[in-house]
């Protein structure tokens, strides 16, 4: 065992920004199933998020899967009414 070895992280940080940001990078090269993933990690770090749901939502559309595109609406709306009444 070295010296330092007591001070090194068995696990990642988890980093909920971060995370997010590298979903709308995929999501920006239109790579939607590992933009999917990387927002619903970020909503195991920050459960109740709207937005991580409307983006995996748009993902969805863009694969033509509008059933499971529809649920992540539909979370929206349960979790926060009046998301889609802003401005």
């Amino acid at each position: 065992m070295g010296k330092y070895d007591k001070y090194k992280r068995k696990e990642p940080v988890k980093n909920p920004e971060a995370i997010f940001r590298n979903g709308n990078l995929y999501f920006k090269k239109k790579d939607f199933d590992n933009s999917i993933l990387h927002y619903r990690e970020f909503l195991k770090l920050v459960p109740h998020n709207v937005s991580a749901h409307n983006q995996i939502g748009i993902c969805y559309l863009q694969n033509k899967d509008y059933e499971r595109a529809i649920q992540e609406f539909s979370q929206i709306i349960k979790l926060d009414p009046s998301f889609y009444n802003q401005s």
